[in-house]
């Protein structure tokens, strides 16, 4: 599922913008303009637009060439998912630019290498990590995008399997979704 990666434009999406418009604010908070709450404040109303926006063509793009057969549930649970996965990683990143200061290299490194995790605990590339890391994991809403989309998509479908996948018996090692959710 592609819902990692979607994490990481969001994160491209902040440092495009967010190190100019941050180094505005300072220079207008010294001289009291405005404070950080109005800052965040239209930072937000104007990126948040643009997430919708990037997130509604990426889900309507995934939904169709993946061939889900979307139905409105699970277009919204995309778009939601997807939503929630652009944010993520430019909130993250705004984070690591505001608490690492001018170093913007290291902000995009230390954030890439989380998003990265994330990514990798989603579901998709380890199902059973150890321990530590699945703790880690609860706080990941790749995890939480992947799991929905997972089971908004695998509930009811059949599946099939080539000749070379069967069992000896002549069966396929998963028949329907659900026992794949398993």
């Amino acid at each position: 599922i592609q819902y990692g990666p979607v994490a990481f434009n969001g994160m491209l999406q902040n440092i495009a913008t967010f190190p100019a418009k941050r180094d505005l604010f300072e220079l207008e908070s010294s001289i009291h303009l405005y404070g950080a709450t109005a800052f965040l404040t239209q930072y937000t109303a104007i990126e948040l637009p643009l997430e919708i926006i990037a997130a509604g063509i990426f889900s309507l793009l995934f939904a169709y060439a993946a061939q889900l057969g979307p139905t409105a549930t699970k277009l919204g649970v995309s778009f939601l998912s997807a939503v929630c996965t652009l944010n993520t990683g430019e909130s993250l990143s705004m984070l690591a630019c505001l608490v690492l200061g001018r170093n913007l290299s290291l902000a995009v490194n230390c954030t890439s290498a989380l998003l990265s995790i994330f990514t990798m605990l989603g579901g998709t590339m380890s199902l059973s990590p150890p321990r530590v890391l699945q703790w880690f994991n609860h706080i990941s809403p790749i995890k939480y995008a992947i799991d929905n989309l997972a089971y908004y998509c695998l509930t009811g479908l059949e599946l099939q399997c080539t000749d070379s996948q069967r069992r000896a018996d002549g069966s396929c090692p998963l028949q329907t979704g659900k026992q794949a959710l398993k």
